[in-house]
């Protein structure tokens, strides 16, 4: 999941956006499977930073020897995507 910092101006607020996904990830997303993950940052072309995160879960062979990987269709991308903005709607923001 990627969290873009647009504005540096709003930086409390990609914060607060940073440890929601956090918690949505690691607690509904994959129902406590996961207990770990990676964070990344990458400076965007247009001046802005990207945060990123990658769960970590134990790599299966064919990842580990071939880089192949399970991807997400669009539909279930769309499905997370929206059950994400209701677990954030819903006061999941890190006080």
């Amino acid at each position: 999941m990627n969290i873009n910092l647009l504005n540096k101006d709003s930086i409390d607020l990609w914060a607060d956006w940073i440890q929601s996904v956090a918690k949505y990830l690691l607690n509904i997303m994959y129902n406590g499977r996961c207990d770990s993950y990676n964070l990344f940052f990458y400076p965007r072309e247009d001046g802005g930073i990207c945060a990123k995160y990658i769960t970590r879960f134990e790599a299966p062979a064919y990842f580990v020897g071939y880089k192949l990987s399970q991807v997400n269709d669009e539909i279930t991308l769309d499905k997370e995507a929206h059950r994400f903005r209701e677990f954030y709607d819903n006061g999941s923001k890190i006080d």
